[in-house]
């Protein structure tokens, strides 16, 4: 088994659903191996250019993207 630590950049897109304060506090104590970084707009900018931040954001090679929309 491999094992290797991540890159996770969270980027949430002006949700107003309370998103950002459950990801906060999710990862708040996260103690581990992995880099965990949370981008939070000053206002919406739509999923293209929000996935497209987070792109920039990253320092890897390999890039998986998780794109969630709606309700």
């Amino acid at each position: 088994m491999q094992s290797y630590p991540a890159e996770i950049i969270i980027s949430d897109d002006f949700s107003h659903d309370n998103t950002f304060n459950y990801i906060r506090e999710k990862i708040k104590n996260y103690i581990g191996p992995h880099d965990i970084r949370v981008l939070i707009p000053d206002r919406n900018k739509g999923v293209c250019r929000n996935q497209n931040k987070a792109i920039q954001n990253t320092h890897g090679e390999l890039i998986v993207l998780l794109i969630v929309t709606g309700k």
